[in-house]
């Protein structure tokens, strides 16, 4: 085997060993109930650390989906589908949002800031 083959072997075993504890940390923590979560919450802070400390980044469970149409609460009017999400040590869930009036124009914005449009609303404008 390489040098090279060895560092590709290698990288591949770590990512798929990150992806099977961020699996588990996902099934333990976000799915299952909360009045079952105490017996394995040694486990779950175990994974965090694992998964930190390999230099990824534990996502929250998004509020809304790619392609999904949301609207600014307060301030200045943006309204339009979401089309990418972001995280930063501030922001840990954020919106990339395409406006609809301004076709390719796009803000970003912390998920705080943002709510659905109700699809009632969104069948009367005429929009998908």
């Amino acid at each position: 085997m390489t040098h090279d083959e060895l560092r590709e072997a290698v990288a591949r075993a770590t990512y798929e060993s990150m992806a099977a504890v961020a699996n588990a940390y996902d099934i333990l923590w976000r799915k299952l109930p909360d009045d079952e979560k105490q017996p394995f919450r040694e486990t779950a802070a175990l994974f965090q650390s694992i998964i930190r400390n390999a230099g990824f980044t534990i996502v929250p469970p998004m509020r809304f989906l790619i392609g999904q149409r949301v609207r600014k609460i307060k301030g200045s009017s943006w309204q339009g589908p979401v089309r990418g999400f972001y995280s930063t040590e501030l922001t840990p869930e954020g919106y990339a949002v395409e406006s609809e009036r301004e076709l390719g124009s796009v803000q970003v914005y912390p998920a705080s800031a943002l709510e659905a449009v109700p699809e009632i609303e969104a069948a009367q404008e005429g929009k998908p």
